[in-house]
């Protein structure tokens, strides 16, 4: 975080066109919005020819872009005057939560006032109330609006569409994974298709060592320890409804123990001196690694080894987050994109060594354990991240 604690804030020319159109179209693919690149870098051209039609600002980290803020301008009737329209506003996640948006939307604000606009104004998608909360804090108001659109024939990408305030809910972790328990094993799920590839393909083996898996969810990783000559495994997992399954999987087998814990903030009884600690896709729900290496540094040895096969940053990003269909509505569960660094970071500051972080990304040859993962076919989809404890 410290290389990018204070970026300077300017107008991009046309020369950063290639470093900004990367960051719009994340910006945008972490929102689900279809997005044609070709369509982003025409718009860039377009708006660097006539600046008096709008604007870029980045915040310039000096090795890289790490944030971008695109205002366009109308004249609309009601204000009888200019407004500034921001567009689209980003920030790279490992950059986040460092004062940088607000640095942006500041210097929007003061860029359009100079300029004689009488306001700033902006849209928020349902959901986003990180995004909200940021506009709310620098002085925007809610407007008892919604926005229509109506494609028209020069329209090319796929038809714009919101879901209805009924059709998506969001849950928290436990209660979503309490509702999704008794269909979650018959979901065709691609990043666990992929997480299984990862944990299949792992050379170091587990006979004799004690395995712990944080947010063990109905067991379905347990088994494998097992087979492949664990002496012992304990589940952890904060939903009821998931251990549920997961103690059904294993009646009367003397080496399996499940519990139910929030490993993020509780102690847990009787699990000490592990040899191996296993996350699968459970850290996307967490918004700080720091709280669940260091409780994985607690229950296990000097020396023992940490594995996290999650979510990958760049495909969070782009806008795949958990989410499972219940009633007919779509359930979304709390989610967090984490980079690369920002595990080594908390690694590091938790008594834990980094070993690796490999990207496992959608194949051909993936894909035949998953048709859903043609979508993401060349990119990343799992992050598998290895580490030592020191």
């Amino acid at each position: 975080m410290a290389r990018h604690a204070n970026p300077v804030i300017r107008s991009a020319s046309l020369a950063d066109a290639p470093r900004v159109v990367p960051l719009l179209v994340a910006q945008l693919r972490e929102h689900a919005i279809p997005v044609s690149e070709p369509h982003v870098v025409a718009t860039v051209a377009a708006m660097s020819a006539h600046p008096d039609h709008g604007l870029f600002l980045v915040a310039d980290g000096g090795e890289s872009l790490v944030g971008v803020a695109y205002v366009s301008f109308a004249r609309p009737l009601e204000h009888a005057g200019e407004v500034a329209w921001l567009e689209e506003l980003y920030v790279v996640p490992d950059a986040r939560s460092a004062g940088i948006g607000g640095r942006l939307v500041a210097e929007v604000a003061a860029r359009a006032e100079a300029r004689g606009c009488v306001s700033v104004e902006l849209e928020v998608m349902r959901g986003h109330d990180r995004a909200a909360n940021l506009y709310r804090r620098s002085g925007f108001h809610d407007l008892a609006r919604s926005h229509f659109a109506r494609p028209l024939a020069a329209w090319d990408w796929e038809p714009m569409s919101a879901p209805s305030p009924d059709a998506v809910s969001h849950v928290d972790t436990f209660g979503g994974y309490d509702a999704w328990a008794p269909d979650y094993d018959t979901f065709d799920n691609p990043l666990i298709a992929m997480a299984e590839r990862a944990l299949a393909s792992a050379g170091e083996s587990v006979a004799g060592l004690r395995v712990v898996e944080f947010g063990c969810g109905t067991g379905r990783n347990a088994k494998r320890f097992l087979d492949g000559g664990a002496r012992e495994y304990v589940g952890i997992d904060g939903s009821e409804q998931m251990l549920a399954v997961a103690r059904d999987r294993f009646p009367g087998d003397a080496r399996v123990r499940f519990s139910r814990a929030d490993f993020r903030s509780e102690t847990i009884d009787g699990v000490r001196d592990f040899d191996l600690v296993f996350f699968c896709l459970v850290l996307e729900h967490v918004e700080d690694l720091h709280g669940a290496l260091a409780a994985a540094q607690k229950v296990t040895t000097r020396g023992a080894r940490l594995r996290a096969l999650e979510l990958h940053a760049e495909l969070r990003d782009a806008g795949t987050r958990a989410h499972f269909v219940a009633g007919g509505n779509e359930r979304t569960l709390p989610s967090f994109s984490h980079s690369k660094d920002e595990y080594r970071r908390a690694l590091e500051a938790t008594g834990w060594e980094l070993e690796h972080a490999t990207d496992w990304h959608a194949t051909s040859s993936a894909i035949q354990s998953c048709r859903k993962l043609e979508k993401h076919i060349g990119r990343p989809v799992i992050v598998d991240v290895a580490a030592r404890r020191r």
